[in-house]
Protein backbone atom coordinates (compact mmCIF):
# COMPACT_ATOMS: atom_id res chain seq x y z
CA UNK A 1 0.00 0.00 0.00
CA UNK A 2 2.92 2.37 0.66
CA UNK A 3 4.31 2.25 -2.35
CA UNK A 4 1.47 2.89 -4.52
CA UNK A 5 0.38 5.79 -2.06
CA UNK A 6 3.91 6.91 -2.54
CA UNK A 7 3.37 7.33 -6.17
CA UNK A 8 0.20 8.30 -6.07
CA UNK A 9 1.74 11.45 -3.54
CA UNK A 10 4.70 12.17 -6.10
CA UNK A 11 2.36 12.36 -9.22
CA UNK A 12 0.43 14.78 -7.34
CA UNK A 13 3.13 17.08 -6.73
CA UNK A 14 4.69 17.00 -10.01
CA UNK A 15 1.44 17.38 -11.69
CA UNK A 16 1.00 20.47 -9.01
CA UNK A 17 -2.47 18.85 -7.87
CA UNK A 18 -3.06 19.60 -4.33
CA UNK A 19 -4.40 17.27 -2.14
CA UNK A 20 -3.44 14.75 0.37
CA UNK A 21 -2.74 10.72 -0.30
CA UNK A 22 -3.92 8.53 2.85
CA UNK A 23 -2.93 5.40 3.47
CA UNK A 24 -3.31 2.86 6.20
CA UNK A 25 -0.70 0.33 7.12
CA UNK A 26 -0.44 -2.50 9.40
CA UNK A 27 2.08 -3.04 11.51
CA UNK A 28 3.26 -6.23 9.86
CA UNK A 29 3.53 -3.80 6.80
CA UNK A 30 6.36 -3.06 8.85
CA UNK A 31 8.20 -6.02 8.81
CA UNK A 32 8.24 -5.91 4.70
CA UNK A 33 11.48 -4.45 2.74
CA UNK A 34 9.24 -3.05 0.20
CA UNK A 35 7.44 -0.72 2.57
CA UNK A 36 10.80 0.72 3.91
CA UNK A 37 11.93 1.27 0.40
CA UNK A 38 8.53 3.06 -0.30
CA UNK A 39 8.87 5.27 2.82
CA UNK A 40 12.82 6.68 1.98
CA UNK A 41 11.66 7.30 -1.49
CA UNK A 42 8.56 9.80 -0.68
CA UNK A 43 11.08 11.21 2.05
CA UNK A 44 13.53 11.79 -0.97
CA UNK A 45 11.20 12.91 -2.73
CA UNK A 46 9.94 15.58 0.12
CA UNK A 47 6.45 13.86 -0.56
CA UNK A 48 4.58 16.65 2.08
CA UNK A 49 1.14 15.52 0.80
CA UNK A 50 1.80 11.83 1.90
CA UNK A 51 0.00 11.00 5.41
CA UNK A 52 0.29 7.31 6.37
CA UNK A 53 -1.80 5.85 9.49
CA UNK A 54 -0.33 2.74 11.11
CA UNK A 55 -2.83 0.16 12.54
CA UNK A 56 -0.22 -0.39 15.82
CA UNK A 57 -1.93 -3.40 17.42
CA UNK A 58 1.28 -5.27 18.44
CA UNK A 59 -0.21 -8.58 17.66
CA UNK A 60 0.62 -11.03 14.94
CA UNK A 61 -0.43 -14.56 13.16
CA UNK A 62 1.52 -16.50 15.94
CA UNK A 63 1.88 -14.09 18.89
CA UNK A 64 2.41 -10.32 20.14
CA UNK A 65 5.40 -8.46 18.52
CA UNK A 66 6.94 -7.37 21.22
CA UNK A 67 7.84 -11.26 21.98
CA UNK A 68 7.67 -12.64 18.18
CA UNK A 69 10.26 -9.60 17.02
CA UNK A 70 11.47 -7.29 19.97
CA UNK A 71 13.98 -5.71 17.62
CA UNK A 72 10.61 -4.11 15.50
CA UNK A 73 10.79 -1.14 18.20
CA UNK A 74 11.02 1.08 18.63
CA UNK A 75 8.89 2.39 15.57
CA UNK A 76 9.18 6.04 15.75
CA UNK A 77 12.64 6.33 15.66
CA UNK A 78 12.90 4.18 12.89
CA UNK A 79 10.80 5.81 10.77
CA UNK A 80 12.17 9.51 11.41
CA UNK A 81 15.56 7.89 10.66
CA UNK A 82 13.67 7.89 7.29
CA UNK A 83 12.78 11.21 7.34
CA UNK A 84 9.11 11.48 8.73
CA UNK A 85 7.75 13.42 10.70
CA UNK A 86 5.79 11.65 13.13
CA UNK A 87 3.07 11.16 16.12
CA UNK A 88 1.53 8.97 18.15
CA UNK A 89 -1.70 8.18 19.22
CA UNK A 90 -5.06 6.19 20.75
CA UNK A 91 -6.15 4.70 17.52
CA UNK A 92 -9.64 4.54 19.20
CA UNK A 93 -9.47 8.08 19.71
CA UNK A 94 -10.79 9.67 16.76
CA UNK A 95 -10.35 13.49 18.09
CA UNK A 96 -6.86 12.94 18.68
CA UNK A 97 -6.51 11.16 15.44
CA UNK A 98 -7.52 14.60 13.73
CA UNK A 99 -6.08 16.78 15.65
CA UNK A 100 -2.24 15.09 15.62
CA UNK A 101 -3.58 15.00 11.86
CA UNK A 102 -4.33 18.40 11.59
CA UNK A 103 -1.59 19.76 13.66
CA UNK A 104 0.95 18.53 11.98
CA UNK A 105 4.00 20.33 10.53
CA UNK A 106 3.25 19.87 6.53
CA UNK A 107 7.15 19.84 5.51
CA UNK A 108 8.01 16.00 5.21
CA UNK A 109 5.65 12.88 4.34
CA UNK A 110 3.93 12.09 8.19
CA UNK A 111 3.23 8.76 9.89
CA UNK A 112 0.98 8.90 12.97
CA UNK A 113 1.35 5.88 14.83
CA UNK A 114 -2.26 4.88 16.07
CA UNK A 115 -2.07 2.51 19.32
CA UNK A 116 -4.90 -0.24 18.86
CA UNK A 117 -6.00 -3.31 21.13
CA UNK A 118 -7.07 -6.08 18.27
CA UNK A 119 -10.95 -7.09 18.78
CA UNK A 120 -11.10 -4.48 20.99
CA UNK A 121 -15.08 -4.49 22.24
CA UNK A 122 -15.55 -8.10 21.56
CA UNK A 123 -14.51 -10.31 24.27
CA UNK A 124 -13.57 -13.35 23.04
CA UNK A 125 -11.33 -11.28 20.53
CA UNK A 126 -9.57 -8.78 22.56
CA UNK A 127 -6.11 -9.84 21.85
CA UNK A 128 -6.66 -13.04 20.45
CA UNK A 129 -3.86 -13.24 17.96
CA UNK A 130 -5.78 -16.32 16.13
CA UNK A 131 -8.41 -13.26 15.28
CA UNK A 132 -5.67 -12.39 12.24
CA UNK A 133 -6.63 -15.31 10.49
CA UNK A 134 -9.62 -16.91 12.20
CA UNK A 135 -13.21 -16.25 10.92
CA UNK A 136 -16.33 -16.11 13.50
CA UNK A 137 -18.41 -18.53 13.25
CA UNK A 138 -22.24 -17.26 12.66
CA UNK A 139 -23.08 -17.67 16.78
CA UNK A 140 -19.50 -16.01 17.35
CA UNK A 141 -21.02 -13.14 14.79
CA UNK A 142 -24.00 -12.72 16.39
CA UNK A 143 -22.04 -12.34 20.22
CA UNK A 144 -19.52 -10.18 18.65
CA UNK A 145 -22.55 -7.96 17.11
CA UNK A 146 -24.05 -7.09 20.38
CA UNK A 147 -21.24 -6.45 22.26
CA UNK A 148 -20.29 -4.04 19.46
CA UNK A 149 -23.73 -2.32 20.06
CA UNK A 150 -23.23 -2.08 23.71
CA UNK A 151 -20.28 0.13 23.63
CA UNK A 152 -22.15 2.56 20.75
CA UNK A 153 -24.93 3.09 23.55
Amino acid sequence: GLAIATGMAYGDKIKNIKRKVFVVLSDGELQEGSTWEAMMMAANLNLDNLICFLDHNGSQSFGHTKTTHPKFYPILDKVQAFGFETGEVNGHNVDEIYSATINRKEKKPFLLVCNTTKGKGVSFMENKPIWHYRSPTPEEYKIALSEIKEIEE
